[in-house]
């Protein structure tokens, strides 16, 4: 998945951060059509850095027709690559192909250097994420022919996604070697691109499970970090990764991506990586399998293989023998799957270079034809040559026929011993992992026999110790079971100890947690409610405010977790009061002026229950507080909240206008109604909203749970 970040880092080649104000106002003033493509280039690389790739590619469409006609194919050509670059952040890799292919009339028509190579790399990694790996590697060679004739120092970009290409197939040896040699170009370089070859250099041994290398390169990678320090160096690729996840690896924060689902998938893989090294298993279980789904979302079988071998791992680390178990034939049918595609490319690319030999011959062989008729006389004094000519050549063509179709029959063979090791592979692991499950279940049942036996012998000692106790011998024995009770006591004591110090530590963490969670969030509705106070329209102010309210109904739920002394639920009664008084302060409104009348049942809710109801009834009172209440100056508003049965009853009436006639609740576009009838189909609810002097919102809870 990091293959994204080297796509990111081999974009540099691409494109030049562009600086100025904006660039609007002043196009269409510029008098040639060169000065407005340059103009729209340098725009769309300004929004792709921000990053805005929606404005970036909207800008790459704007200006290319004006390149067109200036006759620039070098600047044509950049534009094209821009929209492949874009397309690429964005995860539409075909579009990505689909754009360079475009370029290429312009890029081979110039020849610069900066575009051909970005044109090779674009090809190699588009052709990489859609798992056509052969692919991949012709245009890698490309860009690596490339750079020997122009740059060869430029090299180690193409051996890093070589590396990566061989690494993510599990040919670790090739890898290595690919590894080694960008490792080799970037040593003692000084700069930050030695960091980013020895981080992925350290990812691709730590999978391949050669620990000894790991730490050497782990050594050599503090060094250089200090180094860098020491030089007030910045590596542009940590950056990155540092945006993707936080400094500890465990909170992802907004990265430099567009929030696409790769982006999610790379983000996730790395703190994957991190849970897994801290033992957080469980964690790094739940991200892996939002991979998955991320990856079906996506349609690249690859990625989705990738993403369940992880979890496989994953379950068999957890000791989850019966989830891998199951996880197992899935994982067949994906590889399957992916080595089948690959088995097919390679098929068409034999096959296509079969036809085109043969074609060749052919040209061959009539182009002899031709000199044939126009030389008659020859023809007669060497008819006995040309027939050994002919049949040398129809030799050579079924020679090149059977090396062809054996090859073809190799590869095949190659593939199908390939697929039977992976079957076998997969299978004794799945073997493996019931022999295990029926090892535990016997040793269930040993546990349970020796239990029993471990009860016959108990009271058989008792027997004894009452024989004993008349024995002279008694005493002494007593004794010595005193002392061996009191050592056992006291290292019980100890335990308990520490197991309540565990217990209150873990309690003041989750305090300060909701502590730090409500903090964040009373920060973001603060920062909203400043945000209201500049927008001049009121439509937006209004939004902007209904926003923050939410925000805070939500920071009311864990400010009440770490103040009060329960922090598995939530008490109803005093979370409505102080979202009530909340409300009328956001809404200017004087509770002495309305009759708030309350039937609220002190319940003590899960926090799953809620965090929904806390926001349904945040969306139920804002509406009664904007409509109902704000010109009724002898308004009422009621709030019931109570078990009804199996069911929790809530229901929110005022004596206000009511709702506008002809409104259908259940299709309605009002955002507020839209999060109502969502959070209510989460809870299992049923929702009844209508006029009865006044707006009347029932709603049925039947999923609800007590803490």
């Amino acid at each position: 998945m990091r293959r994204l970040v080297i796509g990111i880092y081999q974009v540099f080649f691409l494109i030049r951060t562009g600086y100025g104000q904006d660039f609007h106002a002043g196009i269409n003033a510029l008098k040639t059509d060169r000065e407005r493509a340059e103009k729209w280039l340098e725009l769309g690389e300004r929004y792709f850095f921000k990053p805005r790739y929606d404005s970036a590619l909207y800008c790459y469409n704007s200006g290319f027709p004006y390149a067109v006609k200036s006759g620039d194919q070098l600047l044509a050509g950049r534009f094209l690559m821009g929209k492949s670059a874009v397309s690429t952040m964005l995860g539409r890799f075909r579009e990505t192909l689909y754009y360079a292919r475009q370029a290429e009339p312009y890029v081979m028509a110039t020849r610069e250097y900066q575009l051909l190579f970005g044109y090779y790399m674009h090809r190699a990694n588009g052709h990489n994420f859609l798992q056509q790996k052969d692919s991949a590697l012709y245009f890698y060679h490309q860009a690596e022919l490339l750079n020997n004739a122009e740059k060869p120092n430029e090299n180690w970009r193409v051996y890093l996604a070589m590396g990566q290409l061989y690494s993510e197939a599990d040919n670790f040896n090739a890898a290595e070697l690919y590894f080694k040699k960008a490792h080799k170009m970037t040593a003692g370089s000084g700069k930050a691109d030695h960091g980013y070859v020895l981080m992925l250099f350290i990812n691709m041994y730590n999978t391949w499970g050669k620990k000894a290398e790991t730490e050497q390169l782990r050594k050599e990678y503090t060094a250089f970090q200090a180094e860098q320090k020491r030089l007030n160096s910045v590596d542009p690729i940590s950056g990155i990764l540092t945006a993707l996840a936080g400094e500890d690896g465990f909170e992802p924060k907004n990265g430099p991506f567009n929030g696409s689902d790769l982006d999610k998938i790379l983000a996730n893989s790395r703190m994957i990586d991190k849970l897994e090294k801290a033992g957080r298993l469980e964690e790094a279980l739940q991200l892996s399998r939002e991979n998955e789904r991320l990856s079906v979302r996506l349609e690249n079988p690859g990625y989705r293989y990738y993403s369940v071998r992880r979890s496989f791992s994953l379950l068999k680390l957890l000791q989850r023998d019966r989830e891998a178990a199951a996880l197992a034939d899935t994982l067949i049918v994906l590889r399957d799957t992916v080595l089948e595609k690959q088995r097919r490319d390679q098929l068409y690319e034999i096959q296509a270079k079969f036809d085109t030999e043969r074609k060749q011959k052919e040209i061959e062989l009539l182009t002899s034809r031709q000199l044939l008729s126009d030389r008659e006389i020859e023809v007669l004094n060497s008819q006995n040559a040309l027939k050994e000519k002919t049949i040398a050549l129809l030799s050579a063509d079924k020679e090149l026929s059977s090396l062809k179709l054996h090859q073809e029959l190799t590869g095949r063979e190659a593939l199908e011993r390939e697929n039977r090791l992976m079957d076998s592979i997969v299978h004794k692991e799945k073997n493996y992992s019931l022999s295990l499950i029926r090892e535990k279940e016997m040793d269930k049942k040993l546990n349970a026999l020796l239990e029993g036996e471990n009860k016959k012998r108990e009271a058989e000692l008792k027997r004894e110790k009452r024989l004993r106790v008349i024995l002279t011998a008694g005493g002494g024995l007593l004794l010595l079971s005193g002392l061996v009770i009191g050592l056992m006591y006291r290292k019980q004591r100890v335990k308990s100890r520490i197991i309540q110090q565990q217990a209150d530590d873990l309690e003041i963490l989750m305090k300060e947690i909701h502590h730090r969670v409500k903090n964040n969030m009373q920060i973001v509705s603060s920062l909203l409610d400043l945000q209201s106070l500049s927008i001049v329209d009121l439509q937006a102010a209004e939004a902007v405010k209904e926003g923050k309210n939410r925000v805070q109904s939500m920071a009311l739920i864990h400010q009440n977790l770490y103040t009060e002394n329960n922090l598995k639920g939530i008490r109803t009664a005093p979370y409505i009061r102080q979202l009530l008084q909340n409300l009328c302060s956001s809404y200017n409104s004087n509770r002495d002026e309305i009759n708030i009348s309350t039937d609220i049942e002190d319940l003590n809710l899960d926090i799953d229950t809620m965090i929904p109801l806390g926001l349904i009834l945040n969306e139920m009172l804002t509406n009664s507080f904007k409509y109902g209440l704000r010109e009724n100056h002898a308004g009422k508003l009621e709030i019931t909240l109570r078990r009804n049965g199996d069911a929790l009853l809530l229901r929110v009436k005022d004596n206000g206008p009511g709702f506008p006639a002809g409104i259908d609740f259940r299709t309605s576009p009002s955002f507020g109604l839209k999060m109502i009838r969502a959070f209510a189909q989460k809870l299992k609810a049923t929702l009844d909203m209508r006029n009865e002097e006044g707006a009347l919102v029932e709603l049925c809870i039947q999923k609800f749970a007590l803490a």
